[in-house]
């Protein structure tokens, strides 16, 4: 299923106001809606399946990217929390080759915490890849994080990502799910 994934941009203060004013309008074909905690400040990502009613307040800045899911997405096993999105620019045409390997490596980096959802763009758009995952807290992200980069499988897809040279640039930020999102 495709999926766009959109990052806005406000003034300082104003994405807490988008969010509650999000809130009250059409969410039909909403997946996630979440605001930054960690990362760049000001920001609201959702993540939708179908277009996206026109939102309200002034964005300073708004990035959209059409992805295909590859896994999910899928609500975590508890209410609340936060989540981490990674997203991934990749060389041109890398996108089969890094998607292969990471799926085949994902049951072992699932045995620490579970994916919310694997995106990756369609052939012919820039390559780049998306995931999702969601933790209770700060303290349970890192020690999952800290016992996958000690599992066998996993390292052999880190080992397999940076020896090919897969990633060009990288983006972590950490969301906080807003109230009317489905994925929480």
């Amino acid at each position: 299923m495709r999926y766009d994934l959109i990052t806005t941009t406000y003034m300082p203060g104003l994405a807490a106001t988008a969010a509650q004013a999000a809130a009250t309008g059409e969410t039909a074909g909403l997946a996630g809606y979440w605001t930054s905690e960690i990362g760049t400040l000001n920001q609201t990502v959702e993540l939708w399946s179908q277009p996206r009613p026109v939102p309200a307040g002034e964005p300073l800045s708004q990035e959209s990217h059409k992805l295909t899911a590859i896994v999910g997405p899928t609500a975590p096993e508890f209410v609340g929390g936060i989540y981490e999105l990674r997203h991934y620019r990749l060389r041109p045409g890398a996108t089969p080759l890094w998607v292969a390997a990471f799926t085949d490596k994902l049951p072992a980096r699932e045995k620490y915490s579970k994916i919310v959802g694997l995106f990756a763009s369609d052939p012919g758009e820039a390559d780049r890849v998306v995931h999702i995952w969601a933790y209770p807290d700060l303290n349970t992200r890192a020690a999952a994080r800290a016992a996958a980069l000690k599992d066998p499988d996993w390292l052999a897809f880190l080992a397999i990502s940076r020896g090919q040279k897969f990633a060009v640039w990288q983006d972590n930020a950490i969301l906080l799910p807003a109230a009317h999102s489905p994925l929480k």
